[in-house]
């Protein structure tokens, strides 16, 4: 009997490692957008604060960028999805851009308590182990 108990916890000890080393990797990969989203909104809020005519640095990514001078610091071209490219207001665009990222950090606090939890869990089945592990 405490040998099947030691299997059972084993495994979920297993199961909920695993899913713990998923919920990591997912956090980087949703921080990485995060951080994204916000260079994003920081440059169309260097645009919509610049004047027609300014020069501004436009990157071209790797840590390149041009110098260039602004035609229109209200509308721009943005991927909707589905390579589709759209014309759209840069004030409204800001917007979507904040929000994206304000529903990001929310579902990354959720995986970070979910992370969290999975921790306690973990730590409560490895004292468990320890007590049925032979001796």
């Amino acid at each position: 009997m405490a040998n099947e108990e030691l299997q059972k916890k084993y495994m979920e000890f297993q199961t909920i490692g695993q899913r713990s080393k998923e919920l990591q990797e997912s956090l980087l990969n949703l921080d990485h957008q995060i951080n994204e989203l916000k260079k994003l909104e920081e440059g169309l809020e260097t645009i919509n604060n610049s004047e027609v005519n300014d020069e501004i640095l436009v990157s071209l990514g790797a840590g390149t960028y041009i110098k260039t001078k602004l035609i229109d610091n209200k509308k721009i071209l943005m991927n909707v999805g589905s390579n589709t490219v759209t014309i759209k207001n840069i004030e409204d665009s800001i917007e979507l851009v904040k929000l994206q990222i304000k529903e990001l950090g929310e579902f990354y606090n959720k995986m970070n308590e979910d992370l969290r939890n999975n921790t306690v869990k973990l730590q409560e089945l490895h004292e468990e182990l320890e007590l049925l592990m032979p001796k």
